[in-house]
């Protein structure tokens, strides 16, 4: 009875996979450690032809938790740690 059902849930989850347009979908590259800057200065053609077609933040600050695991989850949830409760030890 569960692998229908599993099977099921594949199927509806390829579907509403391939029922989005490539406009609704978004692409975070984030490369810790690494400044603006420094992509300026350094041949990257991918990286480039990406900030060159996309949307680029080359001055993206984090007023939080500047540790990883905190920093990413503000970055991806849109929202400070008091809110999304990832917090150091």
């Amino acid at each position: 009875m569960k692998l229908p059902l599993l099977l099921l849930s594949v199927v509806l989850a390829l579907t509403n996979i391939q029922a989005q347009t490539p406009a609704s979908r978004v692409l975070v590259i984030g490369i810790d450690g690494v400044g603006s800057d420094a992509l300026t200065l350094a041949y990257t053609a991918n990286i480039n032809y990406l900030i060159e077609n996309g949307v680029h933040s080359p001055d993206a600050l984090n007023a939080d938790i500047t540790i990883s695991g905190p920093g990413w989850t503000s970055i991806l949830c849109g929202v400070h740690s008091d809110k999304h409760l990832v917090t150091y030890m």
